[in-house]
């Protein structure tokens, strides 16, 4: 039979060895060594954050929406935010599978 625990902490260890996690470790040390990047990506995770709560809450977030592209473009074209937002998008997608693999089976069990 197999330890949830002993899955979970394999499961962990994957995670800190796996390309995706590595790159973004990588990429964020980066951006912390520049005060500047590190409070423009700061000011991007704000306003993302911003919008997905109002988008949560039922309000309009249109003008949020068009501000959050604009910015995405403006830190994109700085090599290490960009080379930052790719990694973070990778990861999230590898950890939002996981989720999703853990959901499939949890949902069997809800009523």
């Amino acid at each position: 039979m197999v330890n949830v625990h002993d899955a979970a902490y394999a499961l962990a260890s994957a995670i800190e060895n796996c390309e995706e996690y590595k790159r973004l470790v990588e990429a964020k040390k980066k951006i912390e060594a520049n005060p500047k990047n590190k409070e423009m990506l700061q000011d991007f995770h704000q306003k993302q954050l911003n919008y997905q709560t109002k988008q949560m809450m039922g309000e309009k977030a249109d003008e949020e929406l068009k501000q959050l592209q604009n910015l995405y473009r403006v830190l994109s074209m700085n090599m290490d935010l960009n080379e930052y937002l790719q990694a973070e998008y990778s990861f999230s997608t590898l950890v939002a599978d996981v989720y999703k693999i853990i959901g499939d089976v949890l949902e069997k069990v809800r009523m």
